[in-house]
């Protein structure tokens, strides 16, 4: 009880007054498709508690996220959080979200030297040379497969299925013109962390490329530019 008590206190403190509305609905009308708590969890700001302060969000952390999804589920009879709970969604994968989910579960201390799954697998997203190529030229403005083949000089299918990936993980996002389909960055806050990335390496100069493990093998005092 007292760890449950820490996760609502959790709530009250980044959704104010939602944990204390959500104990008047019955385990029922939490589960329903048309819940009540739909309209309690967004009018608390629920939707945006990933999404960064400065773009109008609450700024939580993804371990918040899952205390609040904790507590939130608790008040169900399944004790499962409710499918109208988004607190739970990321710029991960569904996949990586299950996964943090279910190691936070079996430990109620999460370890602060383990890294969150969700954020790796969102670098691991934009780690393949052909990803993050097709990322910068989105960067610059839509683009349909056949531009981005020409671009980067890869077959079609390779070119389709990276693109795949990058919707999956919600980095892409894609809509009909006329006979083919135009591709665009689904969050403008990849251009941020593009400009960010490329600060550190001006910043860093040639020590990520001289990497033994991802980068290009250097000879000592020597660049690869």
């Amino acid at each position: 009880m007292r760890f449950l008590q820490r996760e609502r206190t959790v709530v009250e403190e980044v959704l104010p007054g939602l944990d204390q509305c959500l104990t008047a609905l019955s385990p029922a009308e939490l589960k329903a498709a048309d819940s009540p708590g739909i309209k309690l969890f967004r009018d608390s700001g629920g939707p945006g508690l990933l999404v960064p302060a400065e773009h109008g969000g609450r700024g939580a952390d993804l371990l918040t996220a899952l205390r609040v999804q904790r507590a939130i589920g608790s008040r169900s009879a399944s004790s499962r959080c409710p499918p109208w709970c988004c607190c739970s969604c990321s710029p991960a994968a569904s996949s990586s979200r299950s996964d943090v989910t279910k190691q936070t579960e079996r430990t109620p201390t999460a370890d602060p030297c383990a890294a969150p799954t969700a954020a790796v697998a969102l670098f691991r997203s934009l780690g393949d040379p052909a990803r993050l190529a097709i990322v910068r030229r989105l960067a610059q403005g839509d683009a349909r497969v056949t531009d981005l083949v020409t671009c980067l000089g890869l077959a079609q299918s390779t070119v389709s299925a990276h693109l795949s990936c990058l919707r999956e993980c919600g980095l892409v996002v894609s809509r009909p013109v006329g006979r083919a389909s135009l591709h665009s960055l689904a969050r403008p806050e990849l251009l941020d962390l593009l400009a960010a990335a490329e600060q550190l390496l001006a910043a860093t100069g040639e020590a990520v490329d001289c990497c033994p493990t991802y980068g290009t093998p250097c000879a000592t005092g020597q660049t690869t530019r």
